[in-house]
């Protein structure tokens, strides 16, 4: 059986579900980097605070690393919810 096949006999219930887990794990690791970013944010400033610069450069580079993963993550949320929302308004008892 051809991959191109296999795809197409995917229903739309079964993707729906498959789509509704990512959502899961997106809302997770939105989560779990913004818990993230406080706790970079916070050690870096303690860190710049008692002029270790070794370890306020490392905490930096973790604000930065957690501000992708919450941009990105909160990016998927966003477009998912108004692709939704959408076709909710298009056909509203479906």
């Amino acid at each position: 059986m051809e991959p191109v096949e296999y795809f197409r006999q995917i229903d739309k219930k079964r993707w729906k579900k498959w789509l509704f887990y990512l959502d899961l794990v997106m809302i997770a690791i939105f989560i779990f980097a913004l818990v993230m970013l406080v706790r970079d944010t916070y050690f870096s400033g303690y860190y710049l605070a008692l002029m270790e610069q070794d370890m306020h450069d490392f905490h930096l580079w973790g604000v930065v690393r957690d501000a992708v993963f919450a941009a990105f993550s909160g990016a998927y949320i966003f477009v998912r919810f108004f692709v939704n929302l959408f076709a909710a308004m298009r056909n509203p008892w479906a």
